[in-house]
This record gives C-alpha cells, structure tokens and sequence, in this order.
C-alpha cells in the first residue's frame, strides 16, 4: 500500500466499507421498513465475510477458490438461476467499464468460478487460477457498487441487477 496508486484504492476501500456499513446498520439493524434493503445489504456483508475469508485459506488454495468464487456470487447475483458465470463475467465488466485491465480482471473472475466448480464438483482443483488478481477484482468491484448507492435505493428482488443496470 506503499503507492500512490494502492494509497487512492485504499481510501476508495475504506470510503466503501462505511458506506455499507451505513447502509447496513439503517436497514438491517434498526427499523427500516423496507426488506429489499435489508436483503441487500446483508448480502453485501455476508460477499465481504466470503472475501475475507479467501484471505485466511491462503495455506488451503482450493478453500481460497471456493470462498472467492461464493464471494463473487453473493456480491453480483441477486438469487440463483441458470447463467451465473455468465452473469458475474457481465456484471463485474460493468463494475469496472473503463478501468485498465478490466480484460484480465473478468478472466480471472471466470477462472476462479470455474476453478470452484471443478473443486466442489470433482473434490479437485482441476484449473489454475489467479487468486491475487480476482480478489483485487471483488475488492474493485465492491467499490464500483457502494460508489452507485448513494444515488440508488434497493426496491425489488433483482437490486444488484437494477443497480449496475444490467438488461
């Protein structure tokens, strides 16, 4: 963090994590009415936990993989339904439209997906995949969102879809 560069992310970090925090604590823990809220920003809590702990399976790289790979899903998917790598390759394209490497970010994104799928279905790590860079993608992608929330209130089932404005 030592960079000018990691410095200005490090601040859009912290400037994200209050923001759900807020978010969190007006609609989970107090007495907001709204339940497309509270579902939201659970969701956005629990996508941090698996992220967090993709960090602590580092002596466990398939544990690292799945625990990312539930992170991403939590994060960009608003419930289950066919499609999901798909639908997270769109979706974390559209939290990072513009960024430098957005290329790189997405395939590592999808490396570790499928990388999960392979774990979890088969109990081996068939495919390699690029942990570093898919956690610097989630970490991207949760500041692209709370940036978007200020001007933005979760209605409906589909709130990550209706947020990133994914058609």
């Amino acid at each position: 963090m030592a960079t000018s560069r990691l410095k200005r992310l490090e601040t859009q970090i912290v400037a994200a994590l209050r923001t759900v925090e807020r978010g969190y604590f007006q609609h989970v823990n107090l007495t907001s009415k709204s339940k497309a809220q509270a579902r939201f920003y659970k969701r956005l809590v629990t996508a941090l936990d698996w992220f967090r702990q993709s960090f602590g399976s580092h002596a466990n790289e398939s544990e690292a993989i799945v625990a990312l790979a539930v992170a991403f899903e939590t994060l960009l998917t608003d419930h289950y339904q066919q499609g999901v790598a798909e639908r997270i390759n769109r979706r974390v394209g559209i939290c990072l439209k513009g960024f430098p490497g957005v290329t790189e970010y997405k395939q590592s994104v999808l490396e570790i997906y499928y990388a999960r799928g392979s774990i979890v279905h088969t109990g081996e790590l068939g495919q390699a995949a690029n942990v570093t860079k898919a956690q610097a993608a989630f970490a991207r992608c949760f500041c692209s969102i709370a940036a978007r929330l200020a001007a933005w209130t979760p209605t409906s089932n589909d709130s990550m879809k209706n947020l990133l404005g994914d058609t």
